[in-house]
């Protein structure tokens, strides 16, 4: 569900993001969904790519953004924090010792940064470049506007 446009392995498991939808979908390996919830990026979104080797820190990049996610996998359903999104694993016996998926955004870029024609994430920054021909350089860590520069 949720039209997903990007699939990615993440640990034992197939993670789907839907295009604009907002829908993250898990599926076991013989193709069972086991969770389905609403509130990832909406930006149009066609790739997902891991940032660290503990599959917790994912990268979805879309036409209109990208936006980087902290994912965790708990085997007993916590509370719902504020900020957290719960993705809750679906079962023949829901109860509150169930699965849950968490997805927290850790960064969040716009289109005028992101579109176009290209991306390149490091650990510690963000190359993009648009089709007027402008790059955008920023680090991770900063919050503040991307540098451009015109080729």
């Amino acid at each position: 569900s949720g039209s997903p446009q990007a699939i990615i392995w993440w640990h034992s498991y197939l993670l789907t993001v839907g295009y604009i939808s907002s829908i993250v979908n898990v599926y076991s390996i013989d193709g069972a969904l086991l969770a389905s919830g609403e509130g990832a990026p909406t930006t149009a979104v066609c790739h997902l790519q891991w940032n660290s080797d503990e599959q917790d820190l994912l990268w979805i990049g879309g036409y209109m953004g990208l936006t980087l996610v902290h994912m965790e996998l708990f085997f007993s359903r916590p509370s719902s924090p504020v900020d957290k999104v719960i993705f809750t694993i679906l079962n023949t016996i829901v109860d509150e010792t169930s699965s849950s998926v968490s997805l927290t955004t850790i960064l969040n870029r716009s289109l005028h940064e992101t579109a176009g024609c290209g991306l390149y994430m490091d650990k510690d920054e963000i190359l993009s470049g648009d089709l007027s021909g402008n790059i955008f350089r920023w680090a991770i860590n900063n919050d503040t506007k991307p540098k451009g520069h015109i080729v």
